[in-house]
Parts: C-alpha cells; sequence; structure tokens
C-alpha cells in the first residue's frame, strides 16, 4: 500500500479508537431555527488539535507501533473495539465534519442557569421624556417560569462565540442579546474569551416578561462565573444597562422597585404574602412594546383630553404590595393596558372571560401580551376552557408559575413552573360553562373590576 494512504487509513484507525486521544473538530448539528452549522471544538483527550495531529502524523514507524499497541489493547479486551473502527474506517470525514456539539444533558457544559421571566405586579407610566422614552414606575417580580442556558469557554485559539437555541425564529447573530451580553462583558473586562451557548426557550416571546433581557442578563452573569468573577455584582448591574431596561432588574434578588425607563432599581425583600397560585396566560399573538407606547401617546391624554392612566401614587402601590395585610385587588395596575386593548381588542375580552373565571385578579404583564392571574378559578375544566377553546380568535397557552426570588451570592433556581394542559381539580364552588356575554361596567382607575371574594379555609 502507497505510505500516504496507509498514513490516512492509520490516523483514521487511532481517532475512532474511544482509548486515542486525538482531539476532533466538529460542528454543531443545527437546532431549529438555525439556517447553517455552527462551528464548535469538541475537546478530546486534552491536547490541542494542532499538536495532537502533529504527533500523530510524525514517523510512521511510530504510528505502526502505536496501532500495534491498541490492537493489543483490544484483544485484550475481546477485540471489540477495534473491529467497531475497522468497520467504520470509511466514515471518518463524516464524523469529524458533523457530529453534534454535546448536548446540555450529558453533564457537558461549563455552567447550565436558569433564565427567569418576570410581571409588573403595578406599572405607572409617570412622564413622558425629552428623548421620546417614557419614566415609569413599577413593582418588578421574577417568576419561576423560565429558560435555560448553557454555557462552555471556547479553547484558547476560538475567533468568535458560537450560540444556538431550540426556539425557531430566534436570531443567531449579534441582534441576538445573548451575544450582546457576552460582547458587554468582554467590553468591560477586557477578556479575550469565547464562549459556547445553547438557549433552551420556554418563556414566551412578545409576551411582556422580558423573557430576552432575562436571556441577556443570565449570559452576563454566565460569563462572569465562568471567568473568575471580574465583575463585581454592583458593576454587573450598571453593565447590563446596555442590553435594555429590563436586563437591569434581574441583576436584583427578584423583586425591585424600578423607576427611570427601568433601570433604576430599588432593591425589595421578597414579598412576604405571595399570591397563593400564579398563571399566565398567552394569546399566540404578539404586541410589540414600541407599538403600544406609540397607542399610549397618541391617545386623549398625551394630548391634554381624558387621561386613561391610574390616579394612584406609585409609593401607595408599592407600599400595598410590601404590606402582608393588604389583599386589595385595587393593588394591581398597568397604565399599558388600555392602549394594548385599544391595539388589540381581542385580548381586553379574553381578560373579561378569565375574570369571570373567579380570579382573585387579572392583569396584564408589560406591554402584553400575557395576563396574569392570582387564585385558583372557580371554572369547571380549567385550563382547557380557554387552551382548548377553538372559537377564539388565537390560541392560548397557559402556565402555572411562581414568585422566584434568589440569595445575594449566587443566581436564580427553577422552581418546577411550566406550561399547563390539564389540571385535575376538586369540585369547583361554581360553575362558568362559557365567558359571559353581557357588558361589563367600567373599572375603576387603579383597580379590577371583580370584587374579591372570601378566600376558602
Amino acid at each position: 500500500m502507497p505510505m500516504a494512504p496507509l498514513r490516512r487509513t492509520l490516523l483514521a484507525l487511532l481517532a475512532l479508537a474511544p482509548w486515542a486521544v486525538v482531539p476532533t473538530a466538529s460542528f454543531v448539528r443545527p437546532s431549529r431555527g438555525l439556517k447553517a452549522p455552527l462551528r464548535s471544538i469538541r475537546g478530546g483527550g486534552g491536547g490541542r488539535p494542532s499538536t495532537a495531529m502533529a504527533a500523530a502524523g510524525g514517523a510512521d514507524e511510530a504510528m505502526m507501533e502505536r496501532l500495534r499497541a491498541i490492537l493489543l489493547k483490544g484483544q485484550a479486551t475481546g477485540g471489540a473495539a477495534p473491529a467497531a473502527a475497522a468497520a467504520t474506517a470509511t466514515a471518518t470525514t463524516a464524523a469529524t465534519t458533523a457530529a453534534p456539539a454535546p448536548a446540555a444533558s450529558d453533564g457537558a457544559w461549563d455552567i447550565e442557569l436558569c433564565s427567569p421571566s418576570k410581571v409588573n405586579l403595578f406599572l405607572r407610566i409617570t412622564a413622558r421624556r425629552d428623548d421620546g422614552y417614557h419614566d415609569l414606575a413599577s413593582l418588578f417580580q421574577a417568576i419561576s417560569l423560565s429558560d435555560k442556558l448553557s454555557i462552555s469557554k471556547l479553547p484558547d485559539g476560538a475567533t468568535d462565540d458560537v450560540f444556538e437555541c431550540d426556539m425557531e425564529g430566534v436570531p443567531n447573530d449579534r441582534t441576538n442579546l445573548v451575544l450582546q451580553a457576552v460582547d458587554c462583558f468582554r467590553e468591560n473586562t477586557g477578556s479575550s474569551q469565547f464562549f459556547k451557548l445553547r438557549l433552551e426557550k420556554t418563556v414566551p416571546a412578545q409576551a411582556g416578561l422580558g423573557g430576552g433581557s432575562g436571556n441577556a442578563a443570565t449570559a452576563l452573569y454566565g460569563c462572569n462565573e465562568l471567568c473568575g468573577r471580574p465583575g463585581t455584582a454592583a458593576q454587573l448591574e450598571e453593565w447590563s444597562k446596555v442590553l435594555g431596561s429590563d436586563a437591569t432588574f434581574f441583576m436584583s434578588q427578584g423583586t425591585a422597585y424600578c423607576t427611570g425607563r427601568g433601570e433604576i432599581l430599588e432593591p425589595m425583600a421578597p414579598l412576604e404574602a405571595p399570591p397563593s397560585s400564579l398563571y399566565i396566560v398567552k394569546p399566540e399573538v404578539g404586541l410589540s412594546t414600541p407599538a403600544v407606547f406609540k397607542a399610549l401617546a397618541s391617545s386623549e391624554w398625551a394630548n391634554g383630553g381624558v387621561d386613561t392612566r391610574s390616579t394612584m401614587d406609585p409609593k401607595a402601590l408599592l407600599g400595598m404590595h410590601v404590606d402582608p395585610s393588604d389583599t386589595s385587588i385595587e393593588k394591581y395596575v398597568n397604565d399599558l393596558e388600555p392602549p394594548a386593548f385599544e391595539c388589540l381588542p381581542d385580548l381586553k375580552a379574553l381578560k373579561e372571560r378569565l375574570l369571570g373565571y373567579g380570579f382573585d385578579a387579572v392583569m396584564m404583564s408589560g406591554s402584553g401580551t400575557s395576563l396574569f392571574c392570582t387564585g385558583e378559578p372557580n371554572v369547571e375544566g380549567w385550563p382547557e376552557v380557554v387552551t382548548e377553546d377553538a372559537s377564539l380568535p388565537w390560541p392560548v397557552r397557559v402556565f402555572k408559575t411562581s414568585f422566584l426570588n434568589r440569595p445575594a451570592d449566587s443566581w436564580y433556581e427553577a422552581a418546577g413552573a411550566g406550561e399547563v394542559t390539564k389540571v385535575a381539580t376538586t369540585k369547583p364552588e361554581a360553575s362558568t360553562k362559557e365567558a359571559p356575554k353581557k357588558k361589563v361596567a367600567p373599572k375603576k382607575k387603579g383597580g379590577s373590576k371583580k370584587k374579591k371574594k372570601p378566600k376558602k379555609k
């Protein structure tokens, strides 16, 4: 056999043997939403690919000695490994260019983090700024409905980050907030480290839940952890401000009073009396935040007409939420609801329907389109009454979740939130077979239409 083909055959056998120490370069198998493979490096037995291949491609006699040792080892263990290597030697090229990167579930990632979402327990729009933004005052609360972000450091010599996501339509370029957060980390620390990141999405998009901002904050935190914490907690909070208003909130411990554009934080202790149950109801329709604020700016109150915003003082609302004895539903306020309902009248109808199911309170989060519901409904067949109702203009998803907080010295941990398709319940106190058809009287500012019912003992 000519020497060049012999060398290729020997290298193939060495690379395929399970005890060989020659690392291989691989490509990440495209996930949903990825248009093309992403370059990745999969670590082998320790050496860099260049030095390992140089060692393997040195003297032909050395390779022959190595092969003899491998074959003898295979004979000692029954010969199965050399036979398997020989059977697949012709597939060497495909194996080294199309092998998938290690999945998050196989423990191959350097760090795996919960990426939470949030609700706005109240959201007041207090003024319009000269720069076109709006000043707000809001109580942000992290919730356990979360994504999963896995991160590993790439070897020295890597020239770019590797990012993939399992949700179709999520961009995998620098417009993605995760990669912007990685860039932000390098710019502020001077690090030259590149990373491999995989995002597994559960939090719906265009929901007012801050899912993308949570991903960015989690990426910034994770990169800082993997590189020895060059940034302090205060610095991470400051750096996160360029990633969007909501990203800064996630650098808190899960409860914060936010003002300005949302980037000015006043950390709060965890609320002493969170709702007994919390559901997120998300119609499969979106509203962009700019569209909602545009409707707000063009509404009558912006031109000196009727003001549809709440008149309640934000600090008073904050006090109501902090007081564990205050069970009034008037503390749930969102000034973005009227313009959002103007953009999407069917969303208002869905809220009225949910109120008719007996929840303690129903309120839109952020700029929508998700609605959060506190307490348990008294309707039979929840949540199928909305998730399986073909008469609705769009499909509806329901998630059961809870408030989420974290210690100062660690990140958020997932707490078992997830999508609800069917819930086994005891016999309800009352049954509502369909949404109420009659018109509901206009609600008072700052509160919900529904009077609070006494809680079950």
